[in-house]
This record gives C-alpha cells, structure tokens and sequence, in this order.
C-alpha cells in the first residue's frame, strides 16, 4: 500500500485526502508543540499500533496476537481514541471511540462506521483502514514489527517480555527526542532555517533534512578518504557515494 503515498505532496506539507469525511492532516513541528509530544506520538502510537505490539493487552484479554487481524485490533484500540486526541490528525468530526462494527451489505466485509446524520455515515473498510495507517507510517518513518511465535513456550516468553518493556516505559520519564535534533539542526553549518521557520515545517519535510544532512556529511567524509588514499574507493558500494539517493525517514518515539 506504500505506493499510494505520494511523498514529495507530503514533503510539501499537503494534507491526504481520503474522501469527503476522512483527510489526514499532514503535521508541523508547530503542531506537535502546541498539542504536547508526548501526547501526540501516544495517539501516533495507537493509531499506527499491530498486535504485535500489545501482545501482553490482549494475552491477558484471552486474545492471541497472533490470531487477531491489524484492522480487527484497531477496533479494539478506537474505543480510547477521542476527538480530543485524534482531532491533530482527522480534525474533530471523526470520533474512533464511537465507531461501531458492521457489514458492509454490498460486499459482506466487515467495517467500522460513525452514523453523523440521517445521511451522512463515515465508513472504516479494511482498505480505507490500510490507507490511514500507511500515510501516518509513511509520514513519520514507522515500520511495523511483526512478531510471530512458533511454540508455545516462545509464544510466553514474548508475551512477558513485551509486558516487561510496557512496564519498564511506564516508569521511565519522559523525554523529548525532538529537541536534541532541533538544536543540532538549528546550529548545523549550512542549516538556514531559523528557530521560527524550523515549526513551521511540515514533520516530514524536518525528519528529511535530518537524514539528509547526516548522509551529505557522511557521503562527504567518503569521497574525501577516496581522494586523500584513506579509503579504497574501489571497496565501496557507489550509491553510499550519491548525495541525492533515497533515504529512509526513522522516528525512534514512534
């Protein structure tokens, strides 16, 4: 589903439209200071989250990971996300923890949905569901890990160590990830945003210039051990020498 993202409109801030009910905003640092980072990658989290994830929520829920789809887990986790919470992304017409399961008469599938009025009802199909976690993923560099246990005795072990790492993350306190790479970009030669424009940038546009800087400095530290006889240049696999290569967008708080 990757493929539907049009990223270079994400790089310029533009938000997704999905249909008339469902647009994804696309976020600013600006956005993310103003509704607090810590509350914005918890929501972040929920709405991007697989049962892999929460393996020890739903074990203790007499739920299998393992047993249960992405959409059908999402369900589960809509009924703790509110307008409140979600209104950074959906704005505030979409209530997750309102939604209902149905079927879709016309396909028999099975589908969230939100009545808003007589004739107004949004819909959450499988396919739509695909679509808003794909754009948020895509946006903030997440990669879904799929965890899957052959055995039973592997099946327990990850459970607890799942339930020891939620645990372990509820005491720690919190810390901002965002503002070391603020101050290291805002005092980077070469960097020529100011501290006013950098929360004006769309997330993803800021998380590229992250990377970016760091493979130009890094690609750069390359060619000169080519060219001064430190390196073997022969040795080195000659995309690590492009500057302008993809590269790939990782948020550790997501």
């Amino acid at each position: 589903m990757n493929d539907i993202v049009d990223t270079l409109s994400l790089y310029f801030g533009d938000d997704y439209k999905i249909n008339k009910y469902i647009t994804i905003h696309n976020p600013t640092i600006d956005d993310i200071v103003r509704i607090g980072e810590q509350k914005y990658f918890r929501t972040l989290s929920l709405l991007t989250a697989i049962p892999s994830d929460m393996k020890a929520m739903l074990w203790d829920n007499k739920i299998n990971w393992m047993e249960i789809s992405d959409f059908e887990f999402f369900g589960l986790i809509s009924k703790v996300l509110t307008p409140k919470d979600t209104s950074i992304f959906f704005g505030k017409t979409i209530d997750f923890s309102k939604m209902k399961w149905g079927t879709d008469k016309r396909t028999d599938e099975l589908v969230l949905f939100q009545i808003i009025s007589n004739e107004d009802v949004i819909i959450i199909d499988k396919f739509i569901y695909s679509i808003i976690v794909n754009v948020l993923r895509k946006i903030h560099g997440i990669k879904p890990k799929v965890e899957i246990a052959g055995t039973k005795t592997l099946t327990k072990i990850l459970v607890e160590l799942n339930r020891s790492d939620i645990e372990k993350a509820s005491k720690e306190p919190f810390k901002s990830s965002l503002l070391p790479l603020i101050s290291t970009m805002l005092n980077m030669e070469g960097f020529n945003y100011t501290l006013q424009q950098i929360r004006e940038l769309p997330y993803y546009a800021f998380m590229d210039a992250v990377k970016r800087t760091s493979l130009i400095k890094s690609t750069s530290a390359l060619l000169n051990g080519c060219y001064s006889g430190w390196i073997d240049g022969s040795k080195i696999d000659k995309k690590n020498l492009n500057w302008f290569r993809e590269i790939g967008i990782n948020n550790d708080n997501s």
